[in-house]
């Protein structure tokens, strides 16, 4: 009797203790980012590397709002990775530089709410202007494509976001005179193509204790 005692009494502690359910990533975004033959033979990496979101925040004009944004999206990781090309100008800057950020939320409606913050923030602080969809030449790419341009310190700028799922891509590429041809939509369809091949998103259902936070 004492035992089927102690066995009730486990049963029950065991659904007091709620069910929290995460998401186990199967690859990494670093998987997903583009090589230097991918790019092309001018440029070489001169960056690549994971952010956290307070890493990835501090490079909005308000970083406190954007990390409030981030965390309430349910932003799930960020990787950035920075081509430039070998040769330079006569002041000593690259050509031409792209920048490659990926990140990644816990599903498509976050993604596709963060994406019109991530591109006006960029607007604003950049003085660019959006290139409306009938000025565009380029195929569509993914669930949502948006594409900022204007010119910056360096040269010209143009951005394009992406959004493919849970999956928002930003890449953005400065030139000057005498840059080598490279195609942006290209580069952003293998990275979407890439991301889905990776394995889904697998949900495991972990027992947390109630007087114990996940964290």
């Amino acid at each position: 009797m004492r035992h089927l005692v102690s066995i009730v009494s486990l049963l029950l502690l065991i659904s007091s203790i709620p069910a929290v359910t995460v998401t186990a990533q199967q690859s990494s975004l670093l998987d997903l980012l583009p090589t230097t033959a991918e790019v092309g033979p001018a440029f070489v990496v001169v960056d690549n590397r994971t952010r956290t979101l307070a890493e990835q925040a501090s490079g909005f004009a308000n970083a406190d709002e954007a990390a409030r944004q981030l965390a309430g999206w349910n932003w799930q990781e960020n990787v950035f990775k920075v081509f430039q090309t070998a040769e330079v100008t006569p002041a000593g800057a690259p050509l031409a530089t792209l920048d490659i950020s990926l990140t990644r939320f816990a599903n498509a409606e976050s993604a596709a709410l963060a994406l019109p913050y991530f591109l006006s923030d960029r607007a604003a602080v950049l003085a660019q202007f959006e290139v409306k969809s009938q000025n565009l030449s380029l195929r569509s790419i993914g669930d949502e494509t948006r594409v900022l341009s204007g010119p910056v310190e360096g040269g010209d700028d143009t951005t394009l976001y992406v959004r493919t799922g849970a999956l928002l891509l930003r890449l953005s590429l400065t030139t000057t005179s005498g840059a080598p041809a490279m195609s942006l939509e290209q580069i952003a369809q293998g990275i979407v193509d890439r991301a889905t091949a990776q394995s889904p998103s697998s949900a495991v259902t972990v027992m947390q204790s109630a007087a114990e936070p996940l964290l």
